[in-house]
């Protein structure tokens, strides 16, 4: 029995030997092709990380041209902010040279104030009132730096710029009729702590064309003093004092002239432009018509 068990068993190996046999052999063509895939597919990967690390040196080499940019574009930014900086600084300290520059009407102040400081210490404050001797001295200043002829040349021929109302650009330029002489007078006697108030005049030149002119009076020791920047003139009385415009319209005092700093010489009486006009008695005469606001 046990025999014939060993004889069937061999018959049925037998028999499966060639079933397995197949079935080994119907497997491997399918193995190699998978392998066949894997291995192009690794060929693939292998290539396509080639070109992903020339790439990327590709990146690296542009970032570090880049860098190397930026590193000089810094630098030069770096220049150009010191440069910048230096000349913010410069314009700063120019702008604090200009403005420590006084206005033209500050140092007419200081000038006027230093010469009547003299003239009081000189004179032992005997001669003349203060507001005289600042009135006097403003007018003095006036008459040295703000010329009609100068204006007269620029209104006609140009080349230049022509005043504001203001003290200042009237000192600036050096030029102006009797507006702006009276308006700086004014403004220079106005820093002492005097009054001043305008005098208008309006007459008729020969042949009857209208004209008009402006002076200035000024209060001190209780009263008013007339004085005319444009033609240096003043009236006194025999005791030396500044007369009111309506006393020399009343025909009182002499009048007094200063022509020591006359820059105007279409208004200096050589030329027969006088100012008679202001005690004529056609004359019409108008008081503080005009402010003074600097």
């Amino acid at each position: 029995m046990n025999k014939r068990f060993l004889i069937v068993a061999a018959a049925i190996a037998a028999l499966a030997a060639p079933a397995a046999a197949s079935a080994t052999a119907s497997r491997q063509p399918s193995q190699r092709a998978q392998i066949a895939r894997l291995s192009k597919l690794n060929h693939q990967l292998q290539k396509r990380l080639h070109n992903m690390t020339f790439l990327r040196d590709q990146a690296k080499a542009g970032l570090a041209t880049l860098q190397a940019q930026n590193a000089t574009l810094q630098a030069s930014l770096q220049q150009r902010t010191s440069e910048r900086d230096a000349a913010l600084a410069q314009v700063a300290a120019l702008k604090a040279q200009i403005a420590a520059v006084p206005k033209p009407l500050a140092v007419a102040v200081e000038q006027v104030r230093r010469e009547v400081a003299y003239a009081e210490w000189y004179g032992g404050g005997v001669p003349y009132a203060h507001g005289r001797l600042v009135a006097q001295s403003a007018m003095d200043y006036v008459l040295g730096h703000v010329s009609a002829t100068a204006y007269g040349y620029l209104e006609i021929f140009g080349g230049g710029q022509l005043p504001t109302d203001h003290a200042d650009s009237v000192l600036a330029t050096q030029d102006g009729v009797c507006g702006h002489a009276a308006l700086t007078f004014a403004a220079i006697v106005k820093r002492f702590g005097f009054a001043v108030r305008s005098v208008q005049f309006y007459y008729d030149d020969p042949g009857n064309i209208p004209d008009s002119h402006i002076a200035v009076e000024v209060f001190y020791d209780g009263g008013w003093h007339f004085y005319d920047p444009t033609f240096g003139a003043f009236w006194t009385d025999a005791t030396g004092n500044v007369l009111s415009i309506a006393d020399v319209r009343n025909g009182l005092g002499t009048e007094q002239k200063d022509t020591l700093a006359f820059t105007n010489l279409v208004e200096d009486t050589y030329y027969g432009n006088t100012n008679a006009f202001e005690t004529d008695s056609a004359t019409v005469v108008a008081i503080d018509q005009q402010p003074f606001t600097d």
